[in-house]
């Protein structure tokens, strides 16, 4: 997913000559330094300093630019304090792009597996958050921000496990990816949506049919998504499940005064743990087969 975010840049950065990228020396890993080259005056490594950044990336769009921020996810949480006053207060036009998020990050370990950032930036007054599900809804999530004047945050994996879209999609608060039947409604945000996928093309083998929705705006919710919803509904998520999706569906659902019964797919409370991407998946029950098999004895006894 990372070659999402150069490709996406990269197409902004062409378009508009007042964009400029901020990076905390992990253009490698985010790809942003393969952008170096051809955009060298607009993106500045300004070092391990990420507190520091948020100060002038807020200077930066006081001055008129379009300001990107991209760095790993779990650095964002060193300056939410700043954020909160330099960028979110103000409502200041700033898009921070956090890469690496979620335990799919995998032999990076707990340290660097952030499952807290979506809870974080919902707590923001003023941010919206977006979380695509493959490389080519990071390009087109990308495209959305610059169109947006108050603070955003763009979370992206490290990688994906499998492809939802072919090409290029028109950008959307929420997609309907399947839609089967009544028995249940799985919504799931980032890798997970592909997941869910094939947990689902497994439930039907079951004769179980229901929905599954990519959530691609975390923050706000849109109403809209009600209209899909059925009594059961599962959340996935490569997250924490307090405070994330699971907490935002499940405020807009009580908001609503709807009858529901809901079952959490993600980090239960925990961090996370060491090892090969998948297996760390498979730990924490976010692979397919394991979503499969909890929605299966969910749906039997629920």
């Amino acid at each position: 997913m990372r070659e999402g975010i150069y490709l996406g840049l990269k197409e902004l950065l062409k378009r508009n000559k007042n964009l400029i990228i901020l990076d905390n020396d992990v253009g490698e890993a985010t790809r942003t330094k393969k952008l170096k080259n051809e955009f060298e005056n607009r993106i500045f490594n300004l070092g391990i300093v990420e507190q520091s950044t948020f100060g002038i990336a807020a200077g930066l769009s006081k001055e008129g630019f379009k300001v990107y921020i991209v760095m790993f996810s779990i650095f964002t949480l060193r300056g939410i304090e700043i954020i909160r006053q330099c960028i979110g207060y103000p409502n200041l036009d700033v898009v921070i792009i956090g890469s690496h998020a979620g335990v799919s990050v995998g032999e990076d370990g707990p340290t660097h597996q952030c499952i807290e950032d979506v809870a974080c930036f919902r707590s923001l007054p003023n941010f919206s958050i977006l979380s695509p599900a493959d490389r080519n809804e990071t390009i087109s999530v990308i495209k959305e921000s610059f169109n947006r004047n108050h603070p955003v945050y763009i979370r992206v994996a490290r990688q994906q496990f499998g492809s939802i879209y072919e090409s290029v999609p028109k950008f959307k608060s929420f997609s309907v990816i399947v839609d089967e039947g009544d028995d249940f409604t799985i919504i799931a945000s980032g890798i997970e949506v592909y997941e869910a996928l094939k947990a689902i093309e497994m439930l039907r083998k079951d004769r179980l049919k229901g929905k599954l929705i990519n959530i691609v705006e975390i923050k706000p919710i849109s109403n809209k998504i009600l209209d899909f919803m059925t009594e059961r509904v599962i959340c996935v998520e490569d997250h924490n499940i307090i405070g994330g999706l699971y907490s935002g569906i499940s405020e807009i659902l009580v908001r609503e005064d709807m009858k529901f019964k809901i079952l959490p797919i993600g980090i239960c409370d925990r961090y996370g743990k060491s090892g090969n991407p998948r297996d760390v998946l498979k730990y924490f029950g976010l692979d397919y087969y394991s979503i499969y098999k909890k929605v299966k004895k969910w749906l039997k006894y629920s």
